[in-house]
């Protein structure tokens, strides 16, 4: 059975992850675990906020707190079924952790995510992937990476 979070549960672990208060996210995140007696990937599959459709790896990502990505990143266990999922989850704009992550020229965190199995051609609602993004906002880092060592076939999109 799913967990149930309040939306005060939920504002709670987006608000960490997206200012980096990195212990009080893990405090937060194993109460929760702990109380609805599930695991860390189910926390983090209902723990979206229902507007945006922002979900923690999306405010970690966009905010580069890579400590915090690689944090959920090793509480999963590496053939989990739900970690493609999670690392390209989509926001109500289509956007994943990784776009947010380039668009905002996060270099380590675009790293972590794309090392991790972040889809890199996925495309948002208005057709642009993560390099695209990060190009359009002059984040060169991120773009050369990319280029260069997120993924097989990305050097012919640049």
């Amino acid at each position: 059975m799913a967990p149930t979070l309040s939306e005060d549960d939920t504002d709670d672990l987006i608000y960490f992850a997206r200012a980096g208060e990195f212990g009080d996210f893990r405090e937060a995140l194993e109460a929760l675990c702990k109380r609805e007696g599930c695991a860390v990937d189910e926390i983090l599959a209902v723990a979206v906020d229902g507007e945006s459709g922002n979900g923690v790896l999306h405010m970690a990502a966009a905010n580069g707190h890579s400590d915090i990505i690689k944090h959920l990143l090793t509480t999963l266990p590496p053939s989990s079924p739900s970690l493609p999922t999670l690392l390209n989850s989509r926001n109500a704009a289509g956007n994943t952790p990784l776009h947010w992550a380039a668009l905002n020229g996060h270099l380590s965190a675009v790293q972590v995510l794309v090392e991790a199995g972040a889809d890199p051609y996925i495309q948002n609602g208005v057709g642009h992937d993560a390099i695209y993004e990060a190009e359009v906002n002059d984040r060169k880092e991120a773009v050369d990476w990319m280029l260069k060592e997120g993924g097989e076939g990305l050097e012919e999109l640049g």
